[in-house]
């Protein structure tokens, strides 16, 4: 500013001397000299003034653009401080979610799902098995049922296919042992349900996710008796997710084990022809499960049900397979004995496959045998309704032994 007022006066002088020096040429020495000068000089300051005012209104210019310049660079700088701080807490939350093992998700597939197209695929895999623990799915009067009161794990290794697999994290990881520890002791049945829901919602089609939830509605259906259509609910709904489980991971034991527990408690609410499909395909689902485990004493105990209920078809109702799948299922009570008796050697402690043993025992004749497995039924402390059902009627049949 000081270098612009000095420019200013500079050029004033100079103003004025140029002039003074015109006015000298242009009237008489002795005329109006004065009133020329006075011109001059007027002229002169006026030409100071015009350039003092110029160079004032170009600093105001630069000084209005700078505070202009620096007012917005401020709001640039609070709205990228602004971003900064929502980046933060979005990446807090990120990582808050990462630590819960939660992912979120827009979209859900779907698809039909069945045994035969689960039974058909095939894939290679590994793992270790959970343990399912214990509780029974047990339908002791209707034809084609299964039943299981101390599932525990499986000898063979898990196994899947790789397909469908979410990756867990290791909170994910500790959710399914903490569920699995519920199951285990026959407790927490709606909080299992709740979770694995919410797990489903956030990480769809996840086989692990998917078959516990089975097991979850399984569990959850021995609260209601028998004829309250809750009950029906609850198996439908389990079956769905077991045969999903098995779609998306079909060397999947934990699945193959569950859609075939599903799929045969359903069929004691199915009328005769569906319940006879339904047993076609809970055979397929047993005989998949034996190829991956053939020592699960779960897997057999639910083929020797099935082989000793077909065994005790009617002609009818062997009639009426035959027309639905050309050819009516087969197996005798034999075979069944053997499927008990395996399961017996995995599992000696086991009410309800010792009853069972015994009652095949006396469907076949053999009435010390089946005394020796209702008595062994009995000696057993029964821990759970399971168990004390499988006692009351070891103890109704014992005497016809």
């Amino acid at each position: 500013m000081h270098n612009v007022i000095l420019y200013a006066i500079a050029f004033t002088i100079l103003i004025c001397i140029t002039i003074f020096e015109m006015s000298e040429l242009i009237v008489d020495a002795t005329k109006n000299q004065l009133t020329v000068r006075t011109i001059a000089i007027a002229l002169g300051s006026a030409a100071t003034l015009g350039v003092l005012i110029f160079a004032y209104r170009n600093q105001i210019k630069r000084k209005v653009a700078d505070l202009e310049y620096g007012s917005h660079g401020e709001k640039e700088i609070q709205r990228l401080r602004a971003d900064l701080d929502l980046l933060r807490s979005e990446v807090e939350e990120l990582r808050e979610q990462f630590s819960r093992g939660r992912t979120v998700t827009f979209s859900r597939s779907s698809g039909q799902f069945g045994s035969k197209s689960c039974l058909k695929q095939t894939g290679a895999g590994g793992g270790r098995s959970l343990s399912p623990g214990r509780r029974s799915v047990t339908s002791d009067e209707e034809y084609y049922t299964d039943a299981d009161d101390d599932w525990e794990t499986p000898q063979a290794p898990r196994q899947t296919n790789g397909a469908a697999v979410v990756p867990a994290s290791d909170s994910k990881e500790q959710i399914f042992a903490h569920l699995d520890q519920l199951f285990e002791s026959l407790q927490g049945a709606d909080e299992q349900y709740d979770t694995l829901k919410k797990m489903d919602n956030e990480t769809p089609d996840d086989p692990r996710v998917l078959w516990r939830l089975a097991r979850a509605c399984q569990m959850q259906s021995g609260q209601f008796e028998k004829k309250d259509p809750r009950k029906k609910e609850k198996l439908l709904e389990g079956r769905e997710y077991g045969q999903r489980a098995c779609v998306l991971a079909p060397n999947e034991f934990e699945a193959i084990k569950w859609a075939a527990g599903l799929t045969g408690s359903v069929t004691d609410y199915l009328p005769t022809k569906e319940r006879i499909e339904q047993g076609k395909v809970f055979e397929n689902y047993l005989d998949r499960g034996l190829e991956i485990n053939p020592r699960d004493f779960t897997i057999l105990h639910m083929r020797g049900r099935f082989r000793y209920q077909v065994s005790q078809l009617s002609w009818v109702e062997r009639k009426m397979a035959a027309t639905f799948f050309g050819e009516p299922p087969s197996a005798t009570i034999g075979e069944a004995i053997q499927d008990f008796e395996a399961a017996d050697r995995e599992k000696p402690e086991w009410c309800e496959n010792l009853m069972w043993l015994g009652k095949s025992h006396l469907a076949n004749k053999d009435k010390a045998s089946a005394r020796k497995a209702f008595e062994r039924c009995i000696a057993i402390p029964p821990k759970d309704a399971t168990s004390r059902q499988s006692v009351q009627e070891s103890n109704e049949l014992l005497p016809k032994c």
